[in-house]
């Protein structure tokens, strides 16, 4: 296994056990919950085939089930973040393209696609948690609202992991 390899597992992995250790603890009303560990899915590097990073997000998503006490919502957002991350990145392509074995972080890709890579990625697997959760339409403005609060702390506490850890955008 390559250094890069290793140093993205255990990435993961402590995104995994923040969440479950802390961030699942801690609710800002009734509405508002911080989701950090989709952002280690996010983190993979772009060229890893589609497939590994649905089976690591699976797995990701059922370690974290496990801890909820809930039975694969976790899992099946992060599968559908895995499967529509493709997407996201080529919506949101450099004219120039990516560069060969590329991690997508702020230092090196800007700040302002940034945003838009873990905006839109956030959205997809915060709205699909709810929405799954819920598991009714009858709570569309619910699962809205949830979706809007969790979303705007999601991605300023990952914000916050950027400018702590990769200060050099």
């Amino acid at each position: 296994m390559s250094r890069r390899t290793i140093r993205t597992v255990l990435r993961l992995l402590i995104f995994v056990v923040l969440q479950v250790l802390v961030f699942r603890h801690v609710q800002v009303g009734p509405y508002g919950h911080f989701f950090i560990y989709p952002l280690g899915l996010l983190l993979l590097p772009t060229e890893w085939n589609v497939s590994i990073v649905m089976l690591v997000g699976f797995l990701t998503g059922l370690i974290v089930d496990w801890f909820y006490g809930s039975v694969g919502v976790q899992a099946a957002s992060m599968v559908l973040l895995a499967f529509v991350r493709p997407w996201i990145l080529r919506l949101i392509a450099p004219t120039t393209g990516y560069p060969t074995a590329v991690v997508p972080v702020a230092s090196r890709m800007g700040l302002l696609w940034y945003l838009r890579y873990v905006g839109l990625g956030l959205l997809v697997f915060i709205f699909s948690y709810y929405l799954i959760e819920a598991f009714s339409l009858v709570y569309f403005y619910n699962v809205l609202l949830k979706t809007t609060v969790s979303w705007l702390l999601s991605l300023v506490l990952i914000l916050l992991h950027q400018m702590i850890f990769n200060p050099s955008y």
